[in-house]
């Protein structure tokens, strides 16, 4: 017996003989000091004992096991089992099943607090519903546990066991993932019931996690504003951010919901977007890495709500700078384009002069490049509208097309495009009849000039882009949507 478990008895000796003292209870205040003391005892994180140390014991139970003689395995040596259980490749338990058993026979004779927690840690550290021994393992602390409801030091695990049932590999991870989620309480205050809020780098926490970005991601159309606010206060911690897999699966779990077409309710939108904007970036401009791992639906997704708040940005600018009167048909025009879906991406290409004037309003906030060979006044927002890419150019410019697959057509999120990159040919916007009467087609032959905005009051130009837009999408913009 080593001099630490000896303390340990001593201790748990003393604290009983107290209570027996005389007859009489102890005063409140030191009860309660016992209890909570006892209750840190049982969810502290248990300290691995040295590698030596561990190393002599394991040889130790692998010859009892061999040679069934167990008589020289000490108090000490069934303290330390389970950190030998998975020590190992291949685990302890795989290679010996009859040493569980042994184990728990050990328990059931001694009725001793410190074995339990210890495989109490080892469980929850080593935690993986495939792993050899997990389920077996689990059953005996749920058994165990069953049989010391009233030992204060194994008050939380105890009561884990019987709300979550938390050593049940096919049951725990699930149950303790649904409360992260749904608990009113937050998800802060479920880990501390659990026992898991000093635990969250254990494999049982990575399953919970895993469980419960599925759960977010099925239920995320439900929830509130203000729940996901509070969810994603939790998800930000550094420790969660920090691990790839754990990162890739929150941006899944909260943009992949709505890459069917399904939309948001817009405060759950600003919200899931200011995390996103603060923690991962904006994904159009440096290198990517910190959505490494991203599925790339999720990452379209977000990119058509960056490219509604780069127009409405962009607008907001040229609105300024621009005639008021004619370039409110253009913002109606790509208003109605953006509310049906069909703008996947959006870039910002501004002036010098606009530049100085946008980040003195919003910062750097507006991710956008450099317009260059423009006039001083003139901006450009390139758009991905399904398969083209579409340069809506500023003050008295046309608007052009192109197919996105066009080598020509120009690139979206680069820092800097000169004019003679987008004042090219572009695809014709007047159709052609087919011979026979087949109806109206385009020609995918580029030519010299853009569609000039003529008529917008009666909605001459948005009519062509529209119908072209028709074409190569298959949604239909009725005049309602952008004569307004």
């Amino acid at each position: 017996m080593t001099a630490l478990t000896a303390l340990g008895s001593l201790a748990d000796r003393i604290a009983v003989n107290l209570t027996r003292a005389r007859g009489r209870p102890l005063p409140d205040s030191r009860s309660q000091k016992l209890a909570v003391r006892w209750a840190q005892q049982g969810t502290a994180l248990a300290t691995k004992p040295p590698t030596d140390l561990l190393a002599r014991t394991y040889q130790r139970l692998q010859a009892a096991v061999l040679d069934d003689d167990w008589q020289a395995i000490t108090r000490g040596d069934w303290s330390r089992a389970p950190w030998t259980f998975w020590l190992r490749t291949p685990p302890l338990l795989l290679l010996h099943p009859p040493l569980l058993h042994k184990f728990q026979i050990h328990l059931d004779t001694t009725g001793r607090a410190r074995p339990l927690l210890a495989l109490v840690e080892v469980w929850l550290t080593n935690f993986d519903p495939m792993r050899p021994g997990i389920r077996d393992a689990g059953l005996v602390i749920a058994t165990q546990l069953s049989q010391h409801q009233a030992d204060k030091r194994l008050a939380t695990w105890v009561a884990a066991q019987a709300d979550f049932g938390l050593f049940d590999p096919a049951r725990g991870p699930a149950e303790v993932a649904a409360a992260l989620l749904a608990d009113p309480a937050g998800p802060e205050a479920v880990l501390r019931r659990t026992g898991l809020a000093d635990r969250t780098q254990t494999g049982f926490f990575a399953a919970v996690l895993h469980a419960a970005l599925a759960g977010l991601r099925h239920r995320l159309a439900s929830f509130s504003a203000g729940r996901v606010q509070r969810l994603l206060q939790f998800f930000q911690a550094d420790a969660f951010l920090a691990m790839p897999v754990r990162r890739a699966g929150l941006a899944d779990a909260l943009l992949l919901p709505w890459a069917t077409g399904n939309s948001p309710q817009p405060e759950v939108r600003t919200v899931i977007h200011d995390f996103l904007q603060q923690h991962y970036g904006d994904p159009r401009v440096g290198d990517g890495r910190r959505w490494q791992g991203v599925a790339p639906e999720a990452i379209d997704v977000f990119r058509r709500w960056l490219a509604r708040a780069t127009l409405r940005e962009f607008f907001d600018v040229i609105a300024d700078r621009a005639d008021t009167e004619i370039w409110r048909y253009r913002q109606a025009f790509w208003t109605a384009v953006l509310d049906a879906g069909l703008i996947e991406d959006a870039w910002v290409l501004l002036s010098r002069s606009a530049q100085r004037e946008t980040h003195s309003r919003f910062g750097s906030e507006l991710a956008c490049g450099m317009a260059r060979g423009f006039t001083a006044d003139q901006s450009v927002i390139l758009m991905r509208v399904g398969p083209l890419v579409m340069a809506e150019i500023s003050h008295n410019g046309s608007l052009r097309a192109w197919h996105h697959h066009d080598s020509a057509a120009p690139r979206l999120g680069r820092a800097e495009v000169h004019r003679s990159e987008i004042v090219i040919p572009s695809l014709g916007f007047h159709p052609w009849s087919r011979p026979g009467g087949g109806g109206l087609s385009y020609s995918d032959q580029t030519v010299a000039s853009g569609l000039r905005h003529a008529g917008s009051a009666r909605g001459n130009w948005q009519t062509i882009a529209a119908n072209l837009i028709r074409y190569h999408t298959g949604v239909t913009l009725n005049s309602s949507d952008y004569m307004r």
